[in-house]
Order: structure tokens, then sequence, then C-alpha cells
């Protein structure tokens, strides 16, 4: 018992060590597995719905998580030392610098053409579904300047973000629309009805680094999409994942905030990793710092083609960014047109 208690205190001294997240990130990747990862963030996620109140049922139902495991870590927060609460007030704090990253985005995306791709949007629906698209989906919405462009243009939409931050800009932007907004994953979100359309835009699709996850968003989609419908989604490449931002920095400079991105990619995991510093000046000319770690992981075109097929989606098309061309080796983000038949 006293070798096994020293060493957790030789752990914990290591964990107490590492201040940086991005260190914290490495450390943690090569120590456990990423199914171990995976089981500790459900287990923090399962503590945090219980801290607000939700039901074993309706946890188990959005998370896919036993009643078993779910009993098991109520039980630790009643009688345990308090670590869940803590992990619980870590990830507020985050979500914290996240509402800042929120209120930035839309500046930070200055350069993105919303308005050509909503209108590419449009003709591949004119193009490619068998029935009309009166309602669509805005997967992973972000703070929903394509849902509402989509509004605008008399479609019914339906947004959804994992964000809270984010769809509270989003709704700021909504004003009178009649938009429906939902704090949903894209591996789990529940609608009410069926649409007529689902899209998924800015490589947000990269963003699901777990195949399994992306598998039972893309069945989702086939779910909640009625026969003839089209899911439009658009990815970063491995190409440019791996070629273009792998070990770059960017640095870019707009009213009152400076910034540098980062990007490290891990060629066994096939994941890329961005980290953002930014440094916010007030008023009284000094800089606030935060930063924002992201993940995108790079599908190659078989595996998002196997993903479509066991969500029994028939991929119709598959352009390179914004066009009506075939995505050549060099392409760095390519548009997929999947149909439920």
């Amino acid at each position: 018992m006293k070798e096994k208690n020293k060493s957790i205190e030789e752990l914990v001294k290591v964990f107490s060590a590492i201040n940086d997240r991005k260190e914290m990130d490495r450390f943690l990747r090569d120590l456990c597995s990423e199914a171990e990862l995976i089981a500790i963030s459900e287990r923090l996620s399962v503590a945090k719905r219980l801290k607000g109140g939700e039901m074993y049922s309706d946890i188990a139902g959005s998370m896919d998580v036993s009643s078993s495991l779910i009993a098991k870590v109520d039980d630790v927060m009643k009688s345990g030392k308090g670590g869940f609460s803590t992990g619980i007030r870590a990830l507020e704090s985050d979500s914290v610098c996240y509402g800042t990253f929120a209120s930035m985005y839309d500046s930070l995306t200055y350069d993105v053409d919303y308005k050509g791709r909503v209108d590419y949007i449009e003709k591949l629906f004119e193009r490619f579904s068998d029935i009309p698209v009166h309602s669509v989906l805005d997967l992973a919405c972000g703070t929903g300047t394509a849902s509402v462009m989509l509004s605008d243009r008399g479609y019914e939409v339906i947004g959804v973000d994992s964000s809270e931050e984010m769809l509270a800009e989003a709704r700021r932007k909504q004003g009178e629309r009649d938009i429906l907004f939902l704090q949903q994953s894209m591996s789990g979100f529940e609608l009410y009805g069926t649409v007529d359309a689902v899209v998924c835009l800015l490589d947000s699709v990269n963003y699901v680094v777990d195949a399994r996850e992306l598998q039972k968003c893309f069945e989702l989609v086939n779910n909640y999409l009625n026969p003839g419908g089209l899911f439009i989604f658009d990815i970063n490449t491995k190409y440019k994942l791996e070629n273009i931002l792998a070990g770059n920095v960017f640095v870019d400079e707009y009213d009152n905030v400076f910034y540098t991105w980062e990007n490290y990619y891990d060629n066994n995991e096939k994941i890329c990793e961005f980290d953002l510093n930014f440094f916010m000046k007030d008023g009284d000319n000094t800089y606030r710092r935060f930063n924002e770690t992201h993940y995108e992981r790079a599908y190659t075109d078989r595996e998002i083609k196997t993903v479509l097929e066991k969500a029994n989606l028939k991929l119709v098309a598959m352009y390179d960014d914004m066009s009506y061309e075939e995505p050549n080796k060099k392409s760095e983000k390519v548009f997929y047109i999947g149909k439920k038949l």
C-alpha cells in the first residue's frame, strides 16, 4: 500500500510540475492510450452533467454510456475527495477563455467567403437533391453566420453546436429570424424531426478526431435526413494538414488583438494540433493573454467514403474547394456530397 501511495504521489508531483498546456497534452497522450483518455473524459463529462441536475436516463441516452458508470461517478462525487469538483471548475474556467475566443471568432475568420459558400451550397442543392430543399441543419454552426444567411434565403434552419459560447454569439446575430439553435455534439445530436439537407462547413468534420464518433455523426445525419436529401460537408485534406499547416507559425494582428498560430502534426495519430496564443489590449495599454488549443484529424478519401457507406449515405460527388473540379493530390480542401437514398 505504501508503494502504491508513493507512486501516486510521484505522479501528482509530475502533474503539478507541468504548467504548459501543450506539454501536458503530449504527456497525457504518451502516458495513456486514446481509449483511456476518452474514458477519463467521459467520467468528467458525466460528473458535470450530474452536477447540473441531469437524470441518469438523459445522460445515458445523450452520451451513450452505461447507467453503472453514471452511478459510479455519482458515488465518487458524494463520497470522494472532491476531485471531480476541481475538474468541473477547471472546465468552467476554460469555457470563460473559449467565450472570449467565441466573441473574436468572426474577426479571426474575416477572410472566409460565407456568401460564396452559401451560394455554392445552393447550387449543389439544385444539382443533386432529389427533393425540394426547405429545411436545413447547419451542423457545427459555430457563431451562426451561415445559418443566418440560409434563413435569409428562405430556408427553415436548425443550428447545432457543442459550444454554448458560440451559440450565444449565433443567437445575438439571429435577431427576429426563426432559427432553432441547439447545444449538442456532432456525434450525439437529436432533432425534433427530419430535414431536407444537412451542411457541415469549415472543416468541422476534421474536429471529430475519433473515427468512431465520426461514424456516429454520419449515422445520425442519415437518421434525420429525408430520403433524397443531401449531406454536404468539407474537410481539410491530409495534404494540407501534413504539408501546409504542419510545422508552420502564423502571426496576425487586428484592432486590439495580436495572435500567433502554431501547428504540429503527428504522423502516427494523424492529428494536427493548433496552438493559438492571443494578446488582447486592455484600456491601460497592457495586454491580457489567453490560449486556445484545437485538434483536427486528417481523414483520407478512403476513410471518408467508408464512413459514408457504413452510414448508408451514397457519395454522389466530391469537388475541390468551391468548384466543380475533381480533387487532386495537392487539394487543400474537398467538398463531399452524400445522399440518403
